[in-house]
C-alpha cells in the first residue's frame, strides 16, 4: 500500500495526478462534498489501474471520518481483488449490517 500516494512514482501519469488533486481539493472543502465525490475519484484511478493508491485513498477517507456506502466497499473489495489482497476485504466485513453489504456485493458481482 502507499502511505502517501500523491508522492508515489506509480502517479506519474498526469491523469491520475489530476485525480488526486481533486480528491485532495474535495478534503479541503468545508463542507466536504458528498461521498459519490470521493467514489468517483477512487474509481476513476482504479480504472487507470492504480489500485494500491484507492486503497490509500480510501484509508484517507476513513481517517478524514467520512463514512463509507457500498460503493465504496464495493470499489475497494474489487482494488483488493485486482491486487490479490483478498483477506484484507474481510475487515471491512465486521459485523452483522456489514455481511449484509457482503452478500449485497455477491448478488451484484454476479
Amino acid at each position: 500500500m502507499v502511505s502517501n500516494p500523491t508522492t508515489s512514482d506509480e502517479t506519474q501519469n498526469p491523469d491520475v495526478e489530476e485525480a488526486l488533486l481533486a480528491f485532495e481539493d474535495y478534503l479541503d472543502m468545508i463542507p466536504r462534498p458528498p461521498l459519490c465525490f470521493f467514489n468517483e475519484a477512487m474509481a476513476y484511478i482504479a480504472d487507470l489501474k492504480h489500485y494500491d493508491v484507492v486503497i490509500a485513498l480510501f484509508n484517507r477517507v476513513g481517517r478524514a471520518g467520512i463514512p463509507y456506502d457500498i460503493d465504496t466497499i464495493n470499489l475497494i473489495f474489487h482494488c483488493y481483488l485486482q491486487l490479490n489482497q483478498d483477506s484484507f476485504v474481510l475487515p471491512l466485513l465486521k459485523g452483522k449490517k456489514n455481511v449484509k453489504l457482503f452478500l449485497l456485493l455477491q448478488k451484484r458481482s454476479s
